[in-house]
């Protein structure tokens, strides 16, 4: 037996064609996008530390003694020995002096010492250099439908096939 066409069949095979056409040819737009940013930071510090220490001049004197025999005549010999005896020295506001007392038996020593300053410095430089790149862009991806001569074509040629069909020249 032939294989015969009925309109149903027509029917739903011009159904099937037209909606795999529709679901084919949607317009869809896409969006790309890269991120795109500079930037560029240099940021310098200078740390610097003053410290002045000073300390105050110091006077000082000491006495010693010296021992006593109990002979008169070593005692004696012992003070016209140092009778004369006297030295100094001086340097800036620095001296000292060493002498014999008479009237205590014994050595006087003086001494002078000048204020000192005592300074300290300390410098840091520090630099933090940062660099950051980021990059933006945006571009738009658009398909197209498909043109309406094409549509107008597909159209056209269906309905000639339903007709030829329902006329049974195909």
């Amino acid at each position: 037996m032939p294989y015969t066409v009925t309109y149903k069949m027509i029917k739903k095979a011009l159904f099937f064609i037209f909606i795999c056409l529709i679901s084919a040819c949607a317009t869809q737009k896409k969006q790309v996008e890269v991120f795109k940013t500079q930037h560029e930071s240099l940021v310098k510090t200078k740390d610097l530390k003053h410290l002045k220490i000073v300390n105050q001049p110091i006077d000082d004197s000491v006495f010693l003694s010296l021992p006593h025999t109990n002979n008169k005549e070593v005692d004696s010999l012992i003070n016209k020995l140092f009778t004369d005896f006297k030295t100094s020295k001086t340097s800036g506001s620095n001296s000292y002096g060493i002498s014999y007392n008479k009237q205590h038996k014994g050595f006087e020593i003086k001494t002078k010492i000048g204020a000192t300053q005592k300074e300290l410095k300390k410098e840091r430089d520090t630099i933090i250099q940062v660099k950051e790149k980021i990059i933006l862009k945006s571009k738009d991806v658009i398909k197209h439908r498909i043109p309406f001569k094409f549509w107008l074509f597909w159209l056209l040629s269906i309905i000639v096939i339903y007709k030829l069909t329902r006329l049974n020249i195909i």
